[in-house]
């Protein structure tokens, strides 16, 4: 079972799920906090099945503190690509 396998993980994790995922409900992001030892989870408000895509600054603020947790330095210049795409969709669905 796919909880075995999860119990390995030794480095730390971040889970970001959409508390309205149709798709993977996120009753399971709270499965795998559980399982994985080191982890650190956020449930994201008003998003679905693609937190970076939905919610892209939101997302990117979690992330980037997250790696910066484990020194991983990062600087977000522009808006992700996910961002970019979901507004030419709008765009284009309006126009």
């Amino acid at each position: 079972p796919i909880k075995d396998i999860l119990t390995e993980i030794k480095v730390p994790v971040l889970i970001i799920w959409g508390k309205n995922d149709q798709l993977i409900p996120s009753y399971y992001a709270k499965q795998f906090h559980d399982a994985i030892e080191n982890t650190e989870m956020h449930i994201i408000e008003r998003c679905g099945h693609v937190p970076p895509m939905e919610k892209p600054d939101e997302f990117n603020q979690i992330l980037s503190q997250f790696l910066e947790k484990y020194n991983f330095k990062i600087e977000i210049k522009s808006k992700s690509f996910f961002h970019r795409i979901k507004n030419a969709f709008q765009k284009k669905k309006i126009g």
